[in-house]
């Protein structure tokens, strides 16, 4: 059985809850009591958004592809914009989230701006695509008018 999934109504959800982590991190939290629900919540979107990635790249022939990937884009964009916060701040909740990730936050941010490159190449290369399928293609106005010149052709052999 087929799986259909609403990436649009998904990838909103996954931007809305991210630029809401972001939004309440200027609040004085607790990092004793909520620094592991935002760890959870950032590994959550991170590998969501790669399982979303890899579905759409798979399914090229999707009709709504392209406003797909640039979805991601932006869910990317905004998740690396939480994680250069938390890197950047002085609260608590980012001190001690800091401190569990080390390392791993650089490499999270590094890796949403490697992803956003890919993607970005990848919208660039399907408007190019589709840019060159268009100049292929011709119109009805175009279709008439070569009808119409081989019409008059063989109307002037007579």
């Amino acid at each position: 059985m087929q799986k259909n999934i609403h990436y649009e109504d998904n990838l909103f959800f996954i931007i809305s809850q991210i630029e809401q982590l972001t939004r309440l991190a200027d609040l004085q939290l607790d990092g004793n009591f909520l620094c592991d629900k935002y760890m959870l919540d950032i590994n959550f979107f991170h590998r969501t958004l790669i399982k979303f990635e890899d579905s759409i790249i798979q399914n090229r022939k999707l009709i709504y592809f392209q406003p797909y990937l640039q979805l991601i884009r932006r869910a990317r964009s905004a998740l690396e914009i939480l994680l250069e916060k938390m890197k950047e701040s002085n609260k608590e909740l980012a001190k001690q989230l800091q401190d569990k990730l080390d390392d791993e936050l650089n490499e999270l941010i590094n890796e949403q701006r490697t992803r956003i490159d890919i993607l970005l190449n990848k919208l660039q290369q399907q408007e190019e695509d589709s840019s060159y399928n268009e100049n292929e293609t011709i119109g009805i106005e175009e279709l008439e008018l070569l009808l119409q010149d081989d019409f008059d052709e063989k109307n002037q052999d007579r």
